[in-house]
């Protein structure tokens, strides 16, 4: 494993740093080790499993309390947004008559006889039941974080769009205030998340069109299932890594916190993958995010002018918020 640093000077680029390497530039924590235990024995690194793995270290408590509780409410969330997607595509799948939007949650009562219906249905496909069923649990847990329309409970990446949406608006609104070189900085953020933004909707439209024709999506699951998995994933690689970025700016409320979150989130933002062209048919064009050298005090955090140890805190603050979003 690799980890991406920031330029120590505070100038452009980054540097790449092994994590065999990792001591020579700061001590890992043990949650730090942990956490590179548990990437290791990943078979596939992808976002979300890349998510699974942080949210499962955290759980043990490595993170801190309140990233603890996160980490278990949050598994909670997402294992009931899994019921909840199964049973509204089960009731498409069946042609059941019950409005798919009007359950909260699956209804037991009804469970047996969408079964009963889906093995009939697997007949009629000429598969086995059990497959069909392994196709509708896959396809759920895929497709959990992108959800369907008018859910109870929004789905993790529209959540996370309409979050990233205000943050562009927020941050563009805010730069056009400032007068140094913070204004040129909070314009290009604002105009990557509108980039970013303008691809992960499309993404984030393709794959609710493809959960419209559940037949079709289970009939390709069998075949395919990579190809399945890799509409749903989309989304996610291109809102990878705007949560935490979303987190600092809405922990943020005063003009001089806002200041120095615009400098931190400057060198956070991610770059779109390359494969983003042919998921939406856009073209990529971002503009370079500039730093300068400057000199700060000891025991300082060069990106947002914070005592290290307050920052500390913060950061395991907003590791319990990434873990558990609750919705009023």
């Amino acid at each position: 494993m690799e980890l991406l640093l920031p330029n120590f000077g505070g100038g452009r680029g980054v540097y790449v740093v092994g994590w065999d390497h990792v001591e020579r530039v700061c001590r890992p924590t043990v949650h730090d080790r942990r956490l590179d235990a548990c990437l290791r024995r990943l078979p596939a690194v992808t976002p979300d499993a890349i998510r699974a793995a942080a949210r499962d270290v955290a759980a043990e408590g490595l993170a801190g309390r309140e990233a603890r509780h996160a980490a278990i409410q949050g598994l909670a969330q997402e294992r009931a947004a899994e019921r909840l997607l199964r049973f509204r595509l089960l009731l498409r799948l069946t042609g059941d008559a019950s409005d798919p939007a009007v359950f909260a949650e699956p209804d037991p009562s009804l469970e047996p006889g969408l079964l009963s219906a889906l093995d009939r249905y697997a007949e009629r496909l000429g598969c086995a039941p059990a497959m069909l069923q392994a196709a509708l649990d896959a396809v759920a847990t895929g497709f959990a974080p992108v959800g369907l329309p008018r859910q109870p409970v929004p789905a993790r990446w529209p959540d996370l769009l309409g979050r990233l949406m205000r943050l562009q608006q927020e941050v563009a609104a805010w730069g056009r205030w400032q007068r140094d070189g913070r204004a040129e900085l909070a314009a290009t953020i604002a105009d990557l998340a509108a980039l970013t933004i303008a691809f992960a909707t499309e993404a984030l439209r393709q794959a609710r069109a493809a959960l419209a024709d559940v037949e079709a999506l289970l009939r390709l699951w069998t075949v395919h299932p990579d190809r399945v998995q890799d509409v749903a994933a989309r989304v996610a690689w291109l809102l990878d890594g705007w949560e935490p970025i979303c987190l600092i700016w809405e922990e943020t409320s005063s003009a001089e916190l806002r200041a120095a979150a615009v400098t931190e989130i400057a060198t956070l933002v991610p770059v779109l993958p390359e494969e983003a062209c042919a998921w939406a048919g856009l073209p990529i064009a971002p503009p370079p995010v500039l730093l300068r050298s400057r000199v700060v005090p000891g025991n300082v955090d060069w990106r947002t002018d914070r005592a290290v140890f307050p920052l500390l805190q913060r950061n395991e603050h907003l590791r319990a918020r990434s873990l558990w979003r609750l919705h009023e």
